[in-house]
Formats: structure tokens, C-alpha cells, sequence
């Protein structure tokens, strides 16, 4: 997947400098200030936090009207469009000029694209620049992160991170789920289980575990997580790939907290510093943390920009998972669901799990960019943070043959890279008969005169339709010889062929 780099640099408290590596430089004004120069940017912020359509706050109300955040008939409720009018406004503000010059030349491969916005503070400015929610940028006809984008966060600084992938033969997960809660929130869901049946089928095949860290019976105290990571810091076998926390998180005293539970199951907040503390005694430290808590990213600019929980953990490990928004349950599960079921495949990138996990938070329409990926890994900037060796089955557990989603997007991916299939219909014709198929049969209506994208959908829907596992395994040694300098590709490709021998 390429990667577009965007290194954002404030000038002053308004303005900003916008570098697209390997293209251009672009001096911008930041967007939702008025004319007398006053931000708004925390009613677009609580707008967007929004769980209903219905906005309470007298603050700002003239100027969400005027810029299309507010019905202008009813303004105690948001406008239609309020979404895509932020969105535009963000767009118009980072791809000015040159800058989306780059987008469009990106665009033009025909490939997903990883859109890498860097935050370079170390140029001392008064500015709210880290607050901007720049993925729910909308070009006038979409969301690009509805458009075959992936957006990442990184903030530049002078602190050392691990920069290598790891070679593991199994993927350890600690889970923290805590039930505590403040007055005015409510409990959430233990979601350890699901995360366990996310991750059965890797399992099964002793690529996964999940670790025990406190007895059935006693609370997910972060006294008892000290103890456990303290007794092994320094056992690898015993210390998490991944740690992942579900619960409450919020921000106040310009700090960011997670929510753990006390012996009595009572609140205990946690604060950023000590949680970063607290896993900086691994070694070796985890990959990835995710965070599935309110607001677990925000972040405000005073003494450090790190001072909300992700931007504290970015400092020592190489990606987090986190939210600057509230989220439903039900949208939780279904990311925590299909996340795991993709990454844990062994061959999906993290940018890879965390769009299909974007994608099926379905519950409601507006929550699918709340979840926000802070990626810190130089070494692959589409987040392979592993590397997974072959893992010796326990006997009588067959391995996974089933196609997963991330197999078809791998697919869709070589095929588009190699550029085997053309708009010439007899090229097509070719491919489909060199692969054991009849181009005519793949739809009733006509496909021969489809773009070559929509022509690579029918396709490999009608062999997952009719589950043609001949022309699946005839597809992937057809596109063998064109990846043959890529490890990385040619190992996922294999993958995917070993389950139609």
C-alpha cells in the first residue's frame, strides 16, 4: 500500500506548514475560527463526539448555524450534512495547493493509499493543530476514508522506540476489561470473550493465546497488572505482543485516565504517565496497544504534547489503537470482533485490520471514525509489527483452509499491483480462460467493458460465490512471478494458495 506522508508544523496559533514528502511545501490556515479570530474547534469536536442528533449546548450556536453544523429550522439539532460540511472545511484547510496535487497523483495508481499525517512539534507553537480529526476529510463527493484510504498518526520527537518487526510463533494478547464507572457513564460489557472467540481460529492452529494475569474470581486490578508484568519482565513467553483495554477512559486536568477497577470494582484512575510507566518495565515491550476507551486519545498541547494515554505510549512502543471520541458498545464489538480476526491471520498489516474493522462498525452510520491508529513503526509504514514463523500444529487440528476477508482484499491488492488484467476484452478473456473460467460466466450482465477495479470485484465475487477453488489456486500461480522480489507479498500470496492444495 503506498504512503502519502503529510508532516504538519505550526507556525502560530492559526496557521501551518504542510510538507508532502517527495512533492511539495504549503503554507495553510487552519479551519473553524471566526472572524475575530476566536476557535470553535471544540464544538466541531463535540459535535462530532455526538451519540444523537440532538445538541443541547447554547454555546456557538450562531456560528454552527453559519458554518452548517446546526439545522437552520431546528437548532437544538444537528444539520444532515454536518459530517461531510467538517469534513470539507478539513480538506480545504490540508490539501491546498501542490499538497493535492500528490493526493491526486497517489490516487491515480489505482491502489489503496495510506495517508501518514505527522505532527512535528518540536518547533514550539501555541496551536491546536493534533486536535484536528483530519481523517474525516470529504473531497465533495466522499470521505477519503470511505474512498480506499487509511489514515495513520505519527507526532515526531527525539525519543528511541523499537523499529524492527518481531519474529514471533504465537501472538500473546492481554486483555484488561474493567467494569468501573464513574456516575455518569455506564458499565460496559466484559470483552474478553469475544476477544478470545475472535481469535479462535489462530488459536486452533497455536498461533495465538490469550495470557492469564489474575485468577477467575478477583478483579482486573492495575495492582494485580503491576505484579503480573513486574514477576516477568523479563520473560518474553510470558509478556503481551498486544495489550488491549476496554473500558472508560476520560480526560480532565489536561491529562488523560483509565478507568480500572479496585478490589471492590470500584473507579481507579489511572493516569496516562503511570500506565506508560507501568509497560515500560516489559522486555521486550509490547507491539501494539489498543485502547477502546473514551476519549483514550485526546490530547491538548500544554507542557507535552504526550499527555493524553495514546500519545503517552507512543513513546515506547511503535502503534496504538485509540479513540478521542465516545463509542457504543455495539460499535466496540464489532471493531474488537473483526480486528482480531485480521490481524490474527498472521498476514494482514495493522492498517489492513484496522480498515476492516472500520468498515464493519455498522451499528450506527457516523461511528466509523472514531477509532484512530497512532503508528510509530519506520521500519513498514503499513504496520507489519510482525513477523510470524512457522508454528508446529498440535496434532489433529487441521489448518485454517477457510477464505478470509483479508484474503480477497489481498487478491484485489496483486491483482491491481501486477496489472495482468487490462481494459482490452481480449485480454480478459484469456485471463479467465487461463484461470478455468468462462468471462461469461461471471455475470449475467455484460463485465467485459468494466473498469479494470469494478471487472477485479465481479471477478473474484463470482469464484468466492461459487466457490471455485481451481480458479482460486490457477489465480494465485498466475500472479506468483510477479512478486518474486517481494517476501512480504510473495509469503501472503502463498499463504492464501496452501488453501486450494
Amino acid at each position: 500500500m503506498p504512503t502519502l506522508k503529510l508532516t504538519l508544523t505550526a507556525t502560530d496559533n492559526e496557521c501551518f506548514t504542510i510538507v508532502a514528502k517527495n512533492y511539495a511545501t504549503e503554507n495553510s490556515k487552519l479551519p473553524f475560527f471566526d472572524d475575530q479570530g476566536n476557535s470553535h474547534l471544540r464544538a466541531v469536536i463535540n459535535s462530532l463526539n455526538a451519540l444523537t442528533n440532538q445538541y443541547s449546548d447554547n454555546n456557538d450556536k450562531k456560528w454552527m448555524i453559519a458554518e452548517g453544523l446546526l439545522s437552520e429550522t431546528d437548532t437544538n439539532s444537528f444539520h444532515g450534512q454536518m459530517r461531510e460540511n467538517i469534513g470539507k472545511k478539513l480538506y480545504q484547510a490540508l490539501f491546498t495547493g501542490n499538497i493535492e496535487k500528490a493526493l491526486n497523483k497517489e490516487f491515480g495508481k489505482e491502489e489503496d493509499l495510506h495517508i501518514q499525517i505527522e505532527y512535528d512539534f518540536r518547533v514550539s507553537a501555541n496551536s491546536k493543530l493534533s486536535l484536528y480529526p483530519w481523517h474525516l476529510v470529504h473531497d465533495g463527493n466522499e470521505f477519503l476514508s470511505k474512498n480506499r484510504v487509511t489514515f495513520s498518526y505519527r507526532i515526531l520527537d527525539n525519543t528511541n522506540y523499537p523499529r524492527k518487526k518481531r519474529q514471533i510463533n504465537k501472538l500473546k494478547v492481554l486483555v484488561i476489561s474493567s467494569q468501573a464507572f464513574d456516575d455518569d457513564q455506564i458499565q460496559l460489557q466484559n470483552q474478553e470473550s469475544l476477544i478470545n472467540d475472535s481469535l479462535k481460529k489462530s488459536q486452533d492452529q497455536g498461533r495465538a493465546c490469550l495470557l492469564s494475569w489474575y485468577k477467575p474470581g478477583e478483579k482486573p486490578t492495575f495492582k494485580r497488572l503491576r505484579d503480573y508484568l513486574t514477576d516477568h519482565s523479563k520473560q518474553a513467553d510470558k509478556l503481551p505482543d498486544i495489550i488491549h483495554f476496554n473500558g472508560h477512559g476520560v480526560f480532565q486536568d489536561q491529562s488523560g485516565f483509565l478507568l480500572f477497577e479496585d478490589e471492590k470494582g470500584k473507579p481507579d484512575h489511572i493516569s496516562a504517565e503511570d500506565f506508560k510507566d507501568l509497560i515500560d518495565i516489559c522486555n521486550p515491550k509490547p507491539q501494539l496497544v489498543v485502547i477502546t476507551a473514551c476519549q483514550a486519545a485526546l490530547a491538548h498541547k500544554n507542557d507535552s504534547v504526550f499527555n493524553g494515554v495514546a500519545q503517552k505510549l507512543l513513546q515506547i512502543v511503535p502503534a496504538v489503537v485509540a479513540t478521542p471520541f465516545s463509542i457504543s458498545q455495539d460499535s466496540t464489538t464489532d471493531f474488537i470482533n473483526q480486528f482480531y480476526r485480521v490481524l490474527g491471520n498472521g498476514q494482514s498489516s495493522l492498517l489492513e485490520a484496522v480498515k476492516f474493522a472500520s468498515k464493519a462498525m455498522k451499528h450506527k452510520q457516523y461511528e466509523w471514525y472514531r477509532l484512530v491508529l497512532f503508528l510509530r513503526h519506520d521500519g513498514d509504514e503499513d504496520g507489519y509489527l510482525f513477523d510470524f514463523q512457522e508454528t508446529q500444529l498440535q496434532p489433529g487440528i487441521p489448518q485454517n483452509r477457510e477464505l478470509e476477508v483479508s484474503d480477497i482484499a489481498t487478491l484485489k491488492d496483486l491483482l491491481k499491483r501486477c496489472r495482468i488484467i487490462t481494459t482490452n476484452r481480449i485480454v480478459r478473456e484469456n485471463f479467465c480462460q487461463s484461470i478455468g473460467i468462462e468471462i461469461d460466466d461471471i455475470s449475467s450482465d455484460s463485465v467485459a467493458n468494466l473498469g479494470d477495479n469494478l471487472f477485479i470485484d465481479t471477478l473474484l465475487g463470482y469464484l468466492e460465490r461459487t466457490d471455485n477453488t481451481s480458479a482460486f489456486y490457477q489465480l494465485c500461480v498466475k500472479l506468483e512471478p510477479h512478486f518474486k522480489s517481494s517476501s512480504t507479498l510473495a509469503n501472503k500470496l502463498q499463504v492464501i494458495k496452501n488453501k486450494f492444495m
